[in-house]
């Protein structure tokens, strides 16, 4: 789009006279090309901005999704024993760590396999 010189509205680069006012549109090639250069900068801020926001969609769902994930995941119960086979368990021998277990967890069922 050029601008009329006489009324300043825009009108169509191709065109002689101005629709608006009606008077001849004597243009330069040099400000058609300025107005189609402006036109295609604005065109492709449009699509940049276009994609910036699907991104920004995208990125919020994944936030959310990951967000209700870790709200919504079960927890793993809080342990107050070690384990026998753990490496940060105190060594005991089995009939102490036997016992030990038992006495932390009384509804355990322990069976230490003989060696």
């Amino acid at each position: 789009m050029i601008i009329c010189p006489h009324c300043s509205n825009r009108v169509p680069p191709n065109t002689r006279f101005c629709p608006h006012c009606g008077k001849r549109i004597d243009v330069e090639f040099d400000q058609i090309k300025e107005q189609l250069a402006e036109d295609k900068k604005r065109e492709d801020w449009r699509k940049k901005e276009k994609e910036a926001r699907r991104l920004f969609a995208a990125a919020m769902f994944l936030f959310l999704l990951a967000l209700t994930f870790f709200v919504s995941a079960p927890r793993l119960p809080k342990v107050d024993y070690y384990p026998v086979w753990a490496p940060s368990a105190p060594q005991l021998p089995k009939q102490r760590a036997q016992d030990w277990l038992l006495e932390k967890n009384p509804k355990l069922v322990v069976e230490i396999p003989s060696d």
